[in-house]
């Protein structure tokens, strides 16, 4: 299974902003100082975050490019918000192995919108269930 997300996030700005001048919804936004849920600490930036579902997938470029798709042809709106509001982009992916680890591969072009936008790629992998030998 892979899940992605893509989160454009900062200290004290409007999210609303984003959608609108991407012309896209995110999943979830949080608020600077806003308890974002139960029993946790108040939110230490402003989030603007889309995900995908988790995805039963073979390599993580699949669930990426699906992530990624809705930002195509604006990664210049895109980059210059995040300068103009001094924003980070971080995308992340989860991979939870059950038999078989996917393959960890990321097309180029998907390299290439990461560096173009400045973000962080970030990968978690946790391991679930091994097989026996």
């Amino acid at each position: 299974m892979v899940k992605a997300s893509f989160t454009v996030y900062g200290d004290v700005w409007s999210p609303d902003l984003l959608s609108s001048a991407l012309d896209v919804q995110p999943t979830n936004t949080v608020l600077k100082g806003v308890v974002p849920r139960p029993m946790r600490p108040p939110a230490p930036y402003t989030e603007w975050t889309c995900e995908t579902p988790e995805l039963e997938s073979g390599n993580v470029d699949g669930p990426f490019k699906t992530l990624l798709e809705p930002f195509a042809g604006k990664t210049a709106i895109l980059s210059a918000f995040v300068k103009q509001h001094g924003l980070r982009v971080i995308v992340n992916l989860v991979i939870q192995v059950k038999r078989d680890l996917p393959e960890l591969f990321v097309s180029e072009a998907n390299v290439r919108l990461l560096a173009a936008l400045g973000a962080n790629l970030g990968l978690d992998v946790y391991i679930l269930d091994l097989p026996n030998d």
